[in-house]
């Protein structure tokens, strides 16, 4: 895929759906740089809305020019069954 981008002072929103069978999901996140440190507190937080979640990008300035991984789970909490993306 490609890749997005951000700018410093500049806070992107995404929003993420429900799949579509879904009633009962639990969203976590967890992003990483490129030495596989963990810097989801670096400015990265998912938060739950009524039907689904908003994933808030605004990274810290010590993240400039590194690429990170975003991987986000979604647990099902009736059946256990989880998917992973990144």
């Amino acid at each position: 895929g490609n890749p997005d981008a951000t700018v410093n002072g500049y806070v992107s929103k995404y929003d993420v759906t429900n799949p579509a069978k879904a009633t009962n999901i639990t969203y976590s996140l967890k992003v990483t740089d490129e030495a596989m440190t963990d810097v989801t507190s670096s400015g990265f937080a998912l938060s739950s809305a009524t039907l689904g979640a908003v994933l808030t990008v605004n990274p810290a300035t010590s993240l400039a020019g590194k690429r990170v991984f975003l991987k986000m789970t979604t647990l099902d909490n009736i059946t256990g069954c989880d998917t992973t993306f990144g």
